[in-house]
């Protein structure tokens, strides 16, 4: 998910530059432009560094989400505080992790969300007020606001605790279809090795039958040594089948093309 998550942040990054530029100075709405864009460029400096693809994607998705969540909260913290409605943005955060960063990345990210929120409470810029900018007071409008942070910290935790736990079952679903696909591959293998070796064994036990015939007037240790050849053979032969059954195989070779009269001879 490494790659992904890089490209995913040059977009942000993008975005947040385009619309600070845009509303300093298209739209003449005065804003902290300097600590604003340095935030963005420490987050681009950060997204180079992981781009560099040198990296393990553990635990590097979940730190980058982390820069992120905090990334968002300075931002937040210069434009408006929890009055910003761009404050929706936690859960992106928070959501990528419980898919991609795991449980403790996860809740890693969902607690600093949290704090972020809150901490946006205290003494946070307010936005200008061409863009509808409110002071913040002990009024409604506070308390509307502390409702939305309470009412974030719930989904927050919510998406945190269901989507993770999705995201590791279906992890588990894959790697079992990956050792099911292993095993099969393993059967396979098995089946065709006992198919293959099982024709040149069925040959040595014929021809140790027909050496134990021609040698059956003759008494000594050579009849019992090609007796025990034929044995040992039709053992090996025996433990072939087994494998091959337990593959999936039928017992037998397979159909073959062959000539009527050298079946007769």
């Amino acid at each position: 998910p490494l790659p992904w998550l890089v490209r995913l942040r040059w977009m942000a990054v993008a975005a947040q530059a385009a619309l600070v530029l845009v509303v300093a100075y298209g739209l003449q709405i005065p804003l902290p432009v300097a600590p604003l864009l340095g935030i963005i460029a420490l987050t681009a400096a950060t997204n180079a560094w992981l781009g560099r693809g040198q990296l393990s994607p553990t635990p590097w998705v979940g730190l980058a989400l982390l820069v992120d969540a905090l990334s968002l909260t300075g931002l937040l913290y210069l434009t408006g505080g929890p009055s910003n409605p761009f404050s929706i943005l936690y859960l992106t955060h928070v959501t990528l992790a419980a898919v991609i960063a795991g449980r403790l990345w996860t809740a890693i990210v969902t607690v600093v969300s949290c704090l972020g929120y809150g901490l946006l409470f205290f003494g946070s810029w307010p936005l200008p007020a061409e863009l509808g900018g409110h002071a913040m007071g002990h009024g409604s409008f506070s308390a509307h606001l502390q409702g939305m942070w309470l009412a974030y910290t719930v989904a927050a935790i919510t998406i945190a605790t269901s989507v993770s736990r999705l995201a590791e079952r279906l992890r588990q679903e894959r790697e079992e279809r990956a050792r099911a696909a292993h095993l099969l591959g393993l059967a396979t293998l098995a089946a065709g090795a006992a198919h293959e070796i099982g024709n040149p064994l069925a040959t040595n036990r014929i021809a140790a039958e027909e050496l134990e015939h021609e040698l059956a007037a003759v008494q000594g240790e050579s009849v019992e040594a090609a007796r025990l050849i034929g044995q040992e053979v039709q053992r090996a032969h025996e433990v072939l089948e087994r494998m091959a059954i337990g593959a999936g195989e039928l017992v037998g070779e397979r159909p073959a093309s062959i000539d009527v009269l050298e079946l007769l001879t």
